[in-house]
């Protein structure tokens, strides 16, 4: 018993002697210091100061210490040489892209236009939806995560995938290929005519993030609501309050189709909390949304040739408050800021073959506050900005994708695609193959075989399927996040259950949807099932996992028209059985919420 004593005394002792500390400065190449610059030694990691000045800790036996600040290339400086008080310069750096794909396809769309596609028509019962994710949690093969009450945060996972696994696209400009999610609740219904999803691996057309599939959000063109102008007015759970004007006309060979919405809700739900051994039940306050959106879509046939032009701005201010377990951390800590997308089609008939070119733009800027915290040692202000600007070239035989800033230095891609009649069958293949060279991670080459089958008869079956290989990106977020022992990033991209050989965190062990739907005449009632299995929080599995918990909704709408008033009237009711439940730990969801829409629209013609 002594010997084991004295030698764990020993092993304690070396512990603390392996300790290496490790300090300086970072500058930019003008001797600016630089500040917020992630320094890491395996699993530990600190900031820069104001000066520029870091001091770390860390026992770990990695050989380098790698410093990261956004604009600026990846330093690493080796251990075995670190001063004792080290001078780091960083030289400011912009990611570039070289992008060509050739396409054998008598197309101008690059996603396939076969059985795998499956379409979402926006009729008047989905336009009393406040936004794009409601839309798709009507449907039971997409799960939402996310709470769903007006402006908060929902992302949409396909197949049992990560959400961040599925591109966003918006007209065939994806929002999300650097590796996070898309928050699919900044999309207003208003602006959508129709959504496009392929399930499946896409990557080796889409690029990074393709595993699950891909979301392509149609925006509505101004010509199909020329001449009708209509009014939208909601109100519901936790005085939940938006109003919505829209109106479409034509001038000459030019339509145009102006959208204008507010929306404003507190958010104030109850929830079920664990004090010692006993429940309570507190109130989620400092939890208020609101958001504006300005829409305008503009299309024009000319001699020249046919000109479409698609503009949204949108602005949030959002409270945000924390996890349970650290409320006064983030007491009265709020998100705003505002996004720009623009984006404009040429098209245009040269030598006998059709030509477009699409240039878009999609710029943001939000800033989160949390300067009023009753802790301290919290306080933050941070903003942030990011922008993309691109073109498209598309005829008959190529296409061709420039983004003057993206994470990849090169990719080139080819796709070929194949159609026959066999007797009584019909027979499509697609097939693509992309290169994918990035400067900071391993090179990526993607492959996608697709076919299906059809019979030709009063009743036409179709078989189809699919095989190939993706890949993401990783986010800055999965690599260099840092909460505690248990909630890091993870920068040498080791599979994440390698670890400890668990289960993966945050992923249910089952999960199940199923929808009915029951339409009659003008009337329409839809009920929604969704179970989610258990949820491991951290990677060793030893905290207790989340319970798993079940959901139903249920909506009803009923449509009429008096003279030239088209009329709406819909409810939704979420949760029931007023389940509590939690999708990420300390962070409840809303208990039973309803609302009530109501939508005229007027025809002119």
């Amino acid at each position: 018993m002594k010997k084991a004593f004295i030698l764990l005394i020993l092993l304690i002792l070396s512990k603390i002697a392996y300790a290496e500390d490790f300090c300086g400065y970072v500058y930019d190449k003008n001797e600016i210091p630089l500040e917020l610059v992630l320094v890491l030694h395996g699993n530990y990691s600190t900031y820069t100061n104001e000066q520029g000045y870091f001091s770390l800790n860390s026992t770990s036996d990695v050989d380098s210490l790698t410093f990261y600040l956004f604009g600026f290339g990846v330093k690493k400086r080796e251990t075995s040489s670190f001063p004792t008080i080290a001078q780091v310069y960083m030289e400011s750096k912009i990611l570039s892209t070289k992008t060509f794909t050739f396409k054998v396809k008598n197309d101008s769309s690059v996603l396939p236009n076969n059985h795998e596609k499956v379409t979402i028509s926006i009729d008047e019962d989905k336009k009393a939806l406040d936004n794009v994710a409601e839309i798709l949690s009507e449907r039971a093969d997409i799960k939402i995560e996310g709470t769903q009450l007006p402006g908060e945060r929902q992302t949409a996972s396909l197949l049992g995938h990560k959400s961040r696994h599925t591109i966003v696209m918006l007209d065939g400009v994806a929002l999300n290929s650097s590796g996070e999610d898309f928050d699919l609740s900044t999309i207003p219904t208003e602006i959508v005519d129709r959504i496009e999803i392929y399930k499946n691996n896409m990557s080796s057309i889409s690029g990074s993030g393709g595993i699950a599939g891909v979301i392509n959000i149609k925006t509505i063109r101004s010509s199909k609501s020329s001449g009708n102008s209509s009014i939208g007015i909601s109100y519901g759970s936790y005085n939940y309050k938006k109003v919505t004007l829209n109106s479409g006309f034509s001038l000459g060979r030019t339509s145009f189709y102006c959208v204008y919405s507010i929306t404003s809700s507190e958010n104030d739900f109850k929830y079920e909390i664990k004090k010692g051994n006993d429940w309570s039940k507190e109130i989620r306050e400092n939890n208020s949304k609101s958001s504006q959106n300005l829409i305008l879509n503009m299309s024009s046939n000319i001699s020249f040739g046919s000109i479409y032009y698609s503009g949204k701005f949108s602005s949030y201010d959002n409270e945000l408050p924390g996890p349970t377990n650290f409320l006064l951390v983030y007491e009265k800590a709020k998100s705003e800021g505002h996004e720009l997308y623009q984006n404009l089609k040429i098209k245009k008939n040269l030598w006998s073959v059709d030509t477009d070119l699409d240039i878009y733009q999609l710029s943001k800027k939000s800033e989160y506050t949390n300067t009023e915290a009753t802790i301290t040692n919290n306080y933050s202000n941070n903003i942030s900005k990011n922008s993309k600007l691109g073109a498209k070239l598309t005829n008959r035989y190529s296409y061709a994708d420039i983004e003057p800033i993206s994470q990849y230095s090169f990719s080139s891609s080819v796709l070929g695609s194949l159609s026959k009649p066999l007797g009584f069958f019909d027979i499509n293949i697609n097939s693509s193959l992309r290169y994918d060279d990035h400067e900071d991670f391993n090179d990526f080459t993607t492959y996608r075989v697709a076919g299906d089958i059809s019979y030709n008869s009063i009743i036409t079956p179709t078989f189809n399927a699919s095989y190939g290989t993706s890949f993401t990106l990783p986010s800055f977020y999965s690599l260099y996040w840092k909460g505690d022992s248990q909630a890091v990033g993870n920068p040498d991209l080791f599979p994440p259950a390698a670890f400890y050989k668990k289960e993966l965190v945050y992923t249910p062990d089952i999960q199940l949807s199923a929808s009915a739907v029951y339409d009659i005449s003008n009337y329409t009632l839809k009920v929604m099932y969704n179970k989610t299995g258990k949820q491991w929080t951290t990677r060793d599995n030893l905290r207790e996992p989340l319970s798993s918990y079940e959901l139903v909704n249920v909506s009803a709408s009923k449509s009429f028209s008096i003279k030239r008033i088209q009329s709406n009237i819909s409810t939704n009711f979420n949760n029931i059985f007023n389940k509590y439940y939690e999708i990420y730990a300390y962070n409840p969801q809303a208990p039973f919420n309803w609302s009530v829409n109501l939508n005229l629209k007027y025809s002119f013609d």
